[in-house]
């Protein structure tokens, strides 16, 4: 005769001691997580009418979301000296809503690329992340580059070589351009004076 399985009825006592442990084990999760951590704040790809502002932030267990403000350091001043939020009025990235950066508990690298800055202008700008908390990034600065004297005069510049020139911050439409090939076909060349004894090719000290 095939045996049959026995059920056992969970006693009242054993229900209340799960329930509890499931209750513990939630509340130690809720209270490891918190509000998302801005670990650095940084800019790069400077240019005179653009800039690509960087961050890493860490959602600490809540799904987060982030965004950029920014604002001219004229405007920056004139808001602290009528005693109004020194980023009252700025400029946001994205500028519609924020970006999402998930729910883990490690960095995350995140950044936003602006491209309708001022030539030569100094603008402050920070990070706010956000989850059921907010967290407000240090106030930072930076500067965009000179735009240079007649690069939107000249007559024979594409586009490109016009941006390009604008970017480098060299006058007449020029821009930087490689002097020495990356392919040396072996050869090497060294700086004056770093050279004893041979080995590579060596520069003449009066060029």
């Amino acid at each position: 005769m095939p045996s049959v399985p026995k059920r056992r009825r969970l006693h009242s006592g054993g229900a209340i001691a799960l329930t509890l442990l499931l209750s513990s084990c939630l509340a130690s999760t809720a209270q490891a997580a918190g509000p998302p951590i801005v670990l650095e704040t940084w800019v790069s790809a400077v240019s005179s009418t653009s800039v690509r502002l960087e961050a890493r932030v860490n959602p600490n267990g809540l799904f987060s979301t982030y965004h950029f403000d920014y604002i001219t350091d004229a405007a920056y001043e004139a808001n602290l000296a009528a005693a109004k939020d020194p980023f009252a009025g700025a400029s946001r990235s994205p500028s519609v809503s924020d970006a999402n950066i998930g729910s883990g508990e490690s960095s995350v690298k995140v950044l936003q690329q602006v491209s309708v800055l001022k030539a030569d202008t100094a603008y402050r700008y920070r990070i706010v992340a956000k989850n059921s908390s907010t967290t407000t990034g240090p106030t930072l600065e930076l500067r965009t580059r000179i735009l240079p004297s007649g690069v939107d005069s000249c007559p024979n510049a594409t586009a490109r070589e016009q941006s390009a020139a604008r970017n480098s911050e060299l006058p007449d439409c020029r821009s930087w351009e490689m002097v020495s090939p990356i392919d040396k076909n072996g050869g090497q060349a060294a700086a004056p004076g770093e050279l004893f004894g041979g080995g590579v090719t060596q520069a003449a000290s009066q060029g």
